[in-house]
Order: structure tokens, then sequence, then C-alpha cells
């Protein structure tokens, strides 16, 4: 399964929409960018475990990441051992049901949740 991210001049990118897929399939997150990324750095934390790898347009994400929780991703843009561009995209959320995970971004998950409390008050 690949997910799109974009890295534009924003900082706080966002998955493009949510996602399903089986528990023994790879995700591979695809970058998308105008940027020259070389040298650059993906961080990854999911609850207790953080691990930094170097950057590639197509980045597998390691299954020791996709238990349920949020997943964070950093990407670092880096000159000379410094940082001078840092995108932090918006922590993904990832559920498990049955033998499928669903990822989504955390404003989605808001905005769902929003939706429901809408319902409920129309309701009353």
């Amino acid at each position: 399964m690949c997910v799109k991210i974009k890295l534009t001049k924003d900082t706080l990118p966002r998955l493009t929409e949510p996602f399903s897929f089986k528990e023994d399939e790879t995700i591979s997150l695809l970058f998308e960018t105008e940027y020259v990324l070389e040298g650059a750095e993906i961080q990854l934390v999911n609850g207790e475990i953080s691990e930094r790898f170097e950057f590639s347009k197509r980045f597998n994400v390691p299954d020791k990441f996709m238990f349920p929780g949020r997943l964070f991703i950093t990407v670092k843009m880096l000159s000379r051992g410094k940082i001078v561009k840092l995108w932090e995209i918006l922590p993904i959320t990832i559920e498990k049901t049955n033998n499928n995970i669903k990822i989504y971004d955390f404003l989605s998950s808001l905005e769902r949740r929003i939706e429901r409390i809408e319902k409920f008050h129309e309701i009353i």
C-alpha cells in the first residue's frame, strides 16, 4: 500500500486520504516534493519506539511502527548537519480491526468526532 504525502513550503503536511489495508501488507510513504532532499532524514515515533532513517522519496515503514496508536513522522532537510527545513506530518492514527489496519491523520479523526457530536445534537 502506498500513501502519498506532499512536502511543500508548509511545514505541517497531512495524508491525502484515509487508508485501510491488510495486516501483512507493507506500507510505503511516497513523498512528493520539489525540494532536493539529498542527505535528509525521516524520524518515526509510535509510543516508546523512535528511530531515524535516511530519507528516500519512497519509504517503507518498518512493521515495528505499525501498531495501534499515533505515528509521528518528521522529515528534516539538512545542510552541513544543520536543519534548514522541517516538516512535521500531522500525526497518523493507526487502528486495528480484525485483520485490517486503518490509518488516517489526526485532523480527520477530530473532524469525524465533531460530525458525530453535531449529529447527536441535531437529534436532541
